[in-house]
């Protein structure tokens, strides 16, 4: 590793072995993409993902909160309509306001399929559709995410 990646790595992480391990292990993914040495390019573009992530985060806590529902229940891997509607709007609005694959935004929600994500999305947009005031929510919640 060069030194450029290893002040990184030092100023990145804050916290335990978990977070070390998470941080070399996205630098093994980068090193794949970016050609040895790491250089700043492969740094901005590992940085860039962490503020997609923190941004689909975003997501979910604000509409979990407009929901008046935890984080924790909306990652639920349950089918409770109480949490599955929430959480399907926030899938949707993840894939909306974020550059993030389905796969990637069902692995943010605890490790769902992509056909998931893809369902739940379907699922929004044929409620848009069909239902004017949930339609009206939606864009009001796109407004106050974006």
């Amino acid at each position: 590793m060069t030194s450029n990646v290893l002040d990184w790595l030092a100023r990145k992480t804050t916290s335990g072995s978990r977070s070390i391990r998470g941080d070399v292990s996205r630098l093994k993914e980068l090193s794949v993409r970016f050609p040895p040495p790491l250089d700043q390019r492969a740094l901005t573009a590992l940085e860039s993902t962490e503020e997609t992530a923190t941004d689909v985060e975003r997501v979910v806590a604000f509409v979990a909160d407009h929901y008046g529902i935890s984080i924790a229940q909306m990652k639920r891997r349950d089918r409770i309509r109480r949490f599955l509607q929430p959480r399907q709007v926030a899938m949707y609005l993840a894939r909306a306001l974020t550059p993030l694959s389905y796969p990637e935004i069902g692995r943010t929600f605890g490790g769902y399929d992509h056909t998931t994500v893809l369902h739940a999305c379907r699922r929004v947009e044929e409620r848009r559709d069909e239902d004017w005031a949930f339609a009206h929510e939606l864009e009001e919640l796109k407004q106050r995410l974006g």
